[in-house]
């Protein structure tokens, strides 16, 4: 790491004519303190030192800088606080100080900064309530507060003083109280970011007439009651999370009518009714979470059209199958981007047909566990070459397991463990190296609690990465193999009950 050279600071001494815009230091290794020769430049408008190693106080000095306007000292290691001097820069149009080590409170005479566009204090360890004041500054486009220890409630008149606000960023704190109806005043806004806080009581109606909204993040909060019909007119908007809430009710259609929509995580919930029989206009959706819930009925066909979805969870509610062979999996093998689906831990009482193998390849996760799958794994599931987690454990499934999972030769985790498979173990384990390469990315192997029979696979030696081997509960016999030792990852290794 280098300091600023005092050659070149004498040079700007000297010529301070040639650097009147924009001295910048940004992304370099400079470190120690921001040298004071830089008062020189008393026409200097722009000073970015962001993601070095200055330490030391912020320079008092800056105030005597009088046509500053910008000033990113950004991913640097300044601790103390925030000093007063700050707000006598009357010019500051973009303040950002994230990512530093700076404490305590912000100060009330920072609402004085009348021309501030953009204030940014992300990822500080600042206290205490944020000031009325702020609020206040008319100029003002971003604010940006996330992950420090603010306290206190957001004021009710929030966007009276604020009506050009683009994004407000406020998650990671421990501000409560209940969310400001008031915002819907803040006609511009297109980032609200609230989550991992402590707001109580509903989410207000009112948000969702603002068109101008893209990103509505509230998720990890204490929010209660239905998700209000109102959000469906944020015609504009590509992300909502509003998971780890207490939210109940129903996941309204009016939301899947947002043909903007890119993202939906509403997991962790009290949500107990899909009042959704076709797909609306969610053409762009990509991501679909809403697992750990008490949504019931049929798991809808229609997410077959979801022609951009990478990821659907469903897991853990009370979902059922419209028939046995869960026609909703076939449904989903249009879905050439899909990289995830995760429908375990719910009642379905299906059978996994060989569709399964007709989806994409490009499936990587794959959770149907504890969800009363009955029959067979088909031999197609080996068409999911990219599959890295196949979780299928806690079932009624039985009959041998696929010579055809030899094929996945990505696979890092794959249970099976608790279901009613028999056959031999050695062509169980032998299908898994033998067949593909050794299979040298599994990690973690579970075929417990079954009924598989035979002796261990001698040549296990070649699934070099294995972590967790768990075989017990099943009618094995014979030697654990010497082979065994070259498993130098192998952290967890269970045979119990082995004859």
């Amino acid at each position: 790491m280098a300091r600023i050279d005092y050659k070149v600071l004498r040079h700007i001494h000297d010529n301070p004519s040639n650097y009147t815009c924009k001295p910048s230091g940004k992304g370099n290794y400079f470190h120690g303190s921001v040298p004071q020769e830089l008062i020189q430049l008393q026409r200097l408008k722009v000073m970015d030192f962001s993601l070095n190693n200055f330490d030391g106080e912020i320079p008092s000095w800056l105030h005597f800088l009088p046509k500053l306007q910008i000033l990113s000292l950004r991913g640097n290691s300044f601790p103390g606080f925030i000093l007063p001097f700050l707000s006598n820069i009357s010019m500051f149009q973009y303040l950002h100080l994230s990512s530093n080590p700076l404490q305590g409170k912000i100060l009330e005479d920072i609402g004085n900064l009348h021309n501030l566009k953009t204030l940014a204090l992300q990822d500080n360890r600042l206290t205490s309530v944020i000031p009325l004041q702020i609020f206040n500054i008319s100029t003002m486009e971003f604010l940006a507060f996330e992950e420090n220890n603010f306290i206190g409630n957001l004021p009710l008149q929030v966007c009276h003083g604020l009506p050009i606000l683009q994004g407000l960023y406020l998650a990671r704190n421990d501000l409560d109280g209940e969310i400001p109806s008031n915002l819907s005043k803040c006609l511009q806004l297109q980032n609200l970011s609230l989550s991992h806080n402590k707001f109580r009581g509903s989410i207000p109606g009112e948000i969702g007439s603002i068109r101008t909204l893209q990103y509505l993040y509230l998720g990890v909060n204490d929010l209660s009651g239905a998700i209000p019909c109102k959000l469906g007119n944020m015609e504009n908007l590509k992300k909502l999370i509003m998971g780890y809430n207490f939210l109940n009710g129903s996941i309204l259609a009016s939301i899947f009518d947002i043909s903007s929509l890119q993202y939906i995580e509403i997991q962790h919930c009290c949500l107990s009714v899909w009042a959704l029989y076709e797909i609306g206009t969610l053409y762009n959706l990509e991501h679909l979470s809403l697992n750990n819930n008490n949504l019931n009925g049929p798991i809808p066909n229609f997410l077959g059209n979801l022609g951009s979805i990478e990821k659907v969870d469903l897991q853990e509610n009370n979902f059922i199958s419209k028939s046995p062979e869960m026609s909703f999996i076939t449904s989903l093998t249009t879905c050439i981007y899909l990289t995830k689906l995760a429908f375990g831990n719910n009642p379905l009482n299906g059978i996994l047909l060989f569709s399964i193998g007709n989806l994409s390849t490009s499936p990587q996760y794959l959770y149907g566990d504890n969800c009363d799958l009955r029959g067979s794994i088909p031999n197609e599931i080996g068409n999911l070459t990219n599959l890295t987690m196949l979780s299928l454990f806690g079932n009624e499934l039985t009959g041998s397991i696929p010579t055809s999972m030899g094929n996945m030769q990505k696979l890092q985790g794959l249970y099976i463990l608790r279901n009613k498979l028999s056959g031999s173990i050695l062509d169980s384990l032998r299908s898994i190296p033998s067949t593909t390469g050794d299979l040298q990315s599994l990690s973690d192997l579970s075929f417990a609690y079954n009924a598989l029979q035979g002796s261990l696979l001698e040549s296990m030696d070649k699934m070099l990465s294995l972590e967790q081997l768990d075989l017990s509960h099943n009618n094995l016999f014979g030697n654990i193999p010497k082979s065994l030792e070259a498993l130098k990852y192998l952290a967890y290794l269970d045979v119990f009950s082995m004859i």
